[in-house]
């Protein structure tokens, strides 16, 4: 498939572009004519080029109330946990660890219950878990 062929496909998607180089087509027949020594340039260019639609966005959820949301959520649900779990004395919640002792057991290389993030088991958990899901 020759370089004109693929540049009529694309640009039918976006108008101006080639899609191979996302550039436009007088200066994608630049980039495409010339493999000299400046490949690692076009490289760094390639690298910019992709990095600030990510960066812009990135810039633009942190600029919304989403993620700080999302953080008061996680925060109300672990606070509210701890409350349940450690404060109050209810009877429906006397079994359950809380959140400092989860987080101790999840972290510790000698775990009491078995399983935390430095055994083997736990790996094999999650890659069954994700085989169920694919399956």
């Amino acid at each position: 498939m020759s370089r004109a062929s693929v540049s009529v496909f694309v640009s039918s998607e976006r108008p101006g572009y080639d899609g191979v180089s996302g550039l436009c087509p007088e200066r994608a027949e630049r980039f495409h004519a010339d493999p000299g020594p400046s490949s690692a340039f076009r490289d760094a260019g390639n690298a910019r080029r992709i990095c600030r639609p990510v960066v812009a966005g990135l810039k633009r959820l942190l600029r919304s109330r989403a993620p700080y949301l999302n953080l008061l959520g996680l925060g109300g649900f672990v606070l509210l946990w701890h409350v349940l779990t450690e404060m109050l004395d209810l009877p429906l919640f006397s079994k359950l660890p809380g959140p400092a002792a989860t987080f101790a057991e999840w972290f510790s290389p000698d775990p009491l219950y078995g399983i935390s993030l430095y055994t083997p088991e736990y790996y094999q958990h999650i890659g069954i878990s994700i085989r169920r899901v694919f399956l």
